[in-house]
């Protein structure tokens, strides 16, 4: 498959955000990209968190290449790396109303899941 993910949902839905939700995706580079070399995905990756202006990082210490974005209108935070040894683009999204706040938690499980993988 191109990809897999789970996605777990809590609480009441609400008017501005709806239910809150904890999703991760490990997307296959190769199907994703289809002969795109490692550092186009990596700099693509690195790009992401420029143009997202002042909500958005670098990650060290994660892979070749990871990013935090924040994504205001939606309510979504994403930490996302690129792991060139395992071949995967690695996601973890969190859609909840303080979703913002929690950017450490948020880094912490894509950390936590880069070592599993």
């Amino acid at each position: 498959p191109l990809a897999v993910g789970c996605t777990y949902t809590w609480g009441p839905r609400t008017p501005e955000w709806g239910e809150s939700a904890v999703t991760i995706t490990v997307i296959d580079a190769s199907k994703a990209w289809p002969g795109m070399g490692p550092d186009v995905i990596q700099q693509g990756l690195l790009a992401k968190a420029k143009a997202r202006g002042p909500n958005a990082s670098q990650v060290p210490g994660v892979g070749d290449a990871a990013v935090f974005t924040f994504e205001a209108r939606s309510s979504n935070a994403t930490a996302e790396a690129y792991l060139k040894a395992k071949g995967v683009h690695l996601s973890v999204q969190l859609h909840a109303g303080d979703s913002l706040s929690n950017k450490h938690k948020i880094i912490a499980l894509l950390k936590d899941a880069a070592a599993r993988l």
